[in-house]
C-alpha cells in the first residue's frame, strides 16, 4: 500500500525514475479496486458503484501517466515511449538502469540488481558493513572476502572495484 500512496503523493511528477515495484504495485491496487467495484456492481445490480469508480479512475489518470513516464525514465527511455503499445509493456517489465542515468539517480539505490541475484544470490547480497575507525582487522577480512568472490567469478572487475571503494570509503 505504501507504493500506491507514494505514487499518489508524487501526483503529477513526470521527472525522475520509478522502480518496477512502484509501478506494478500501483497497477495492482488499481486493478483490485476495479475488480471489486465491478463485482459489487454486479452483485448489488448498482450501476452507481461503477460511476463512482469511473470518477476514481479519472482522478488517478494523471498519477498513472506520471508513474508510467517515470518508469520509462528508469529504463533510460523518453516518457513518450509510454504511447507505443507492446514495446512500452516490454520496457515496463524490464529492469531499470543500474546507477544514475540522464533522468536521475537509481531509485533502487544500493539494493542488488536482478541480474546480480540471478548470477549468485550470495555474492549479490554481499554488502560490506561500514568501516569504523580502529576496525582494520574487519576491513582486511572484508577485502579478503571480496577478493575471494572475484576469484570465484561471482564479481566482475567493475563490481569488485566498486565494492572495494565503498568498503575503503566507509
Amino acid at each position: 500500500m505504501n507504493w500506491y500512496l507514494k505514487v499518489l503523493t508524487n501526483y503529477a511528477n513526470f521527472e525522475g525514475r520509478a522502480r518496477r515495484k512502484e509501478y506494478w504495485m500501483f497497477v495492482l491496487v488499481n486493478f483490485c479496486l476495479g475488480f471489486t467495484a465491478g463485482f459489487l456492481s454486479g452483485l448489488f445490480q448498482a450501476k452507481q458503484i461503477l460511476g463512482v469508480f469511473d470518477l476514481y479512475q479519472l482522478g488517478v489518470l494523471i498519477p498513472s501517466l506520471a508513474v508510467g513516464v517515470r518508469r520509462m525514465h528508469d529504463t533510460n527511455h523518453s516518457g513518450w515511449w509510454i504511447l507505443c503499445p507492446i514495446y512500452n509493456f516490454v520496457l515496463l517489465c524490464q529492469e531499470g538502469d543500474a546507477g544514475p542515468n540522464e533522468h536521475g539517480p537509481d531509485p533502487k539505490g544500493d539494493e542488488p540488481r536482478t541480474e546480480e541475484v540471478a548470477r549468485d544470490p550470495q555474492a549479490a547480497a554481499f554488502s560490506p558493513p561500514p568501516v569504523r575507525v580502529g576496525n582494520a582487522a574487519g576491513t582486511i577480512a572484508q577485502l579478503a572476502k571480496l577478493a575471494e568472490l572475484k576469484k570465484a567469478g561471482h564479481l566482475t572487475e567493475e563490481e569488485f572495484a566498486a565494492q572495494k571503494k565503498q568498503l575503503l570509503a566507509g
